[in-house]
């Protein structure tokens, strides 16, 4: 289990679904995987694109935790987010909003990009998906390898994780390590 996975079951994002058991579920182990890989294609196509209106509908409605420090961003913060241009918005979509001063005694970082840039610009591209049962809710995860200039991908050994729960029927984003 990866510590981004272990962070939102600590963090109270996993949550069995309503009534009954994830792992009784009709639903065949393909068939989430199938809904995985479209799920994650979704992600990086809006994140490509740049479509940040469209986020807030991938992610669980209690949030999503940003890097490796819990607590979680609510949907509906993220919604705001989205729509002023800030916070989630910046590390998402846009690096230029990533480099300003944010604060006073915070400096800007020129160096910082945003996850867009970083996938539009890394030269080559490798993912891996994997899915899990933890008690009775299943997680996904999508690793995303780039390849480029050490300022615009990560490292082979550092790749971009999105973690997901299956839940209503859907795959939704719970975490983003970056």
């Amino acid at each position: 289990m990866s510590a981004l996975v272990l962070l939102a079951a600590l963090s109270g994002l996993l949550h069995p679904a309503p009534g009954r058991s994830q792992a009784r579920s009709p639903l065949t182990r393909e068939h989430l995987e199938k809904e995985l890989e479209l799920a994650s294609t979704r992600l990086l196509t809006l994140l490509e694109k740049g479509e940040p209106k469209q986020f807030p509908a991938l992610c669980a409605e209690e949030g999503v935790v940003f890097g490796l420090e819990p607590p979680p961003v609510a949907r509906k913060e993220i919604q705001r987010q989205m729509e002023r241009k800030e916070g989630a918005y910046c590390v998402l979509f846009d690096s230029a909003c990533l480099r300003k001063p944010t604060g006073e005694g915070v400096e800007s970082v020129p160096s910082r990009i945003s996850l867009r840039e970083r996938l539009r610009r890394a030269t080559a591209r490798e993912q891996e998906i994997a899915m899990r049962l933890i008690e009775t809710t299943w997680v996904g995860e999508l690793q995303v390898y780039l390849e480029g200039k050490p300022s615009v991908a990560t490292s082979r050994n550092q790749p971009l994780e999105f973690s997901f729960e299956y839940k209503d029927g859907r795959w939704r984003l719970i975490a983003i390590t970056y």
